[in-house]
Parts: C-alpha cells; sequence; structure tokens
C-alpha cells in the first residue's frame, strides 16, 4: 500500500487529451518489460498515464511486486531512492514503527 501511495503522490495522473496524429505516424519503440522485449507507441502523456494505471491496477490487485519495482523506476529511478521516500512518507504519515527494505513491502 506504501508503494501506492508514494506513487500516487510522486506521479502527475492527469489524463492528457488524445493524440492527433495517425496511428501511421506515430514512432515505435522496443521496451523491456518483465514479460520480455515488447514493441510499444511512442504516444505522450496519455500512454505513460495508461501505462502507470495498468502498472499500478496489477500492484494493488494481484500483488504484483514485479510492477512495484517498474513504478519504483518510474518514480525515483532506482529502488534504493524509493524505498527511502517511502520511509519519508511513512514517517510524515506519523508511522514511527514502520521502516521498509523493499518496494515490496515485504521485507
Amino acid at each position: 500500500m506504501m508503494t501506492a501511495y508514494v506513487v500516487l503522490k510522486r506521479l502527475p495522473w492527469r489524463r492528457a487529451r488524445p493524440a492527433r496524429a495517425s496511428r501511421s505516424r506515430r514512432r515505435r519503440h522496443c521496451v523491456r518489460t518483465t514479460e520480455g522485449v515488447r514493441s510499444v507507441e511512442r504516444g505522450g502523456d496519455e500512454r505513460r498515464v495508461a501505462v502507470r494505471e495498468r502498472l499500478l491496477n496489477g500492484l494493488l490487485v494481484h500483488s504484483a511486486s514485479n510492477y512495484a519495482v517498474l513504478l519504483a523506476n518510474m518514480v525515483a529511478g532506482n529502488v534504493t531512492d524509493f524505498v527511502a521516500l517511502m520511509n519519508a512518507a511513512a514517517r510524515n504519515l506519523g508511522m514511527r514503527g514502520t521502516s521498509y527494505a523493499d518496494v515490496s513491502g515485504f521485507q
């Protein structure tokens, strides 16, 4: 839950307007995911928000700790810095006896 809390506080979630460019004019690139490498459209803010929503959904509904790692990298650039953000958020919420060692919150 703390992973989701920090992600929601740190990332912009406002949906952008749909892109006006035709699908054929959009550039494609390869992205490495937990399931392997796949080609996706480079589509701006709307695309990024959709990916973030899917990752957050997987994190919360399916308890996918691998999604927690992906979201941590999106927010802080690496897992270590994200864990520091989680611990800072816990302190700010008055959770004095809580300490996180990884982004999944299991350790």
